[in-house]
């Protein structure tokens, strides 16, 4: 008689691929555990060229949905909301273009 072994449970959404982003209808964004670098994060947004530009430092805190999470959050519905942008019409993943200093640009054009 064999023991069948119990596979580790997971709860939650898997962890987002390297270099990736999710933008959630609810203005939240969703990063790569490897982009979690830094606790606070400035974003910009550029509505003509429909970018997002976001660099380590700023008001914007990172947080997590529970204490097992890898990937971080951001609520970011205030700098949509000041540029005249639903968030949900740019909802979904994002591959990010890194920047030569610090941080990334997502571009909203393309999903």
């Amino acid at each position: 008689m064999s023991i069948a072994q119990a596979k580790p449970r997971t709860v939650g959404r898997p962890a987002e691929g390297p270099g990736t982003v999710r933008i959630l209808p609810t203005g939240v964004l969703r990063l790569s555990p490897d982009l979690c670098g830094s606790k606070t994060f400035a974003v910009a947004v550029n509505a003509e060229k429909r970018q997002l530009i976001i660099k380590p430092g700023g008001p914007f805190i990172l947080w997590y949905s529970n204490h097992r999470a890898k990937s971080g959050l951001l609520t970011i519905f205030t700098a949509f909301e000041l540029v005249g942008i639903d968030p949900k019409t740019v909802a979904g993943e994002y591959v990010v273009r890194p920047l030569k200093a610090d941080g990334f640009v997502v571009e909203l054009g393309v999903a």
